[in-house]
């Protein structure tokens, strides 16, 4: 599987998760937040890189260090970080990838060519 279908598998899932809402008014822990956006993105992701050739132990630290990235981003505003753990599919959820994540997914991406390249044995 190439390099850019895997992100683009990523990046296409991620606005589709139905993240769970935490209870009664606590915001989620970086931890909880990197837990639910994982929790049906993740298993495909791991599925396509251990299928690449990537062990899933780096599989799962490279999905986990975006989602503690995206987390990082939108924390300082409890409005933003409470509506994108609460609905993903949300406009506010696009509109936080698109204007404050972005940085994250740029190194994600660069990290996942160096996993993918490392796989391949170059």
């Amino acid at each position: 599987m190439s390099l850019r279908r895997i992100a683009t598998t990523i990046a296409l899932a991620m606005p589709f998760l139905a993240l769970a809402a935490c209870g009664g008014d606590e915001l989620p822990s970086k931890a909880e937040f990197i837990s639910q956006l994982g929790s049906e993105a993740k298993t495909e992701f791991n599925k396509s890189m251990v299928a690449a050739g990537v062990e899933e132990a780096k599989a799962d630290k490279l999905f986990d260090n975006m989602a503690g990235c995206v987390y990082d981003k939108i924390a300082e505003n409890e409005e933003t970080l409470q509506a994108v753990f609460d609905d993903s599919t949300s406009a506010e959820f696009n509109k936080v990838m698109e204007d404050k994540a972005a940085p994250c997914l740029t190194d994600f991406q660069k990290e996942l060519t160096d996993v993918m390249t490392a796989a391949a044995g170059g």
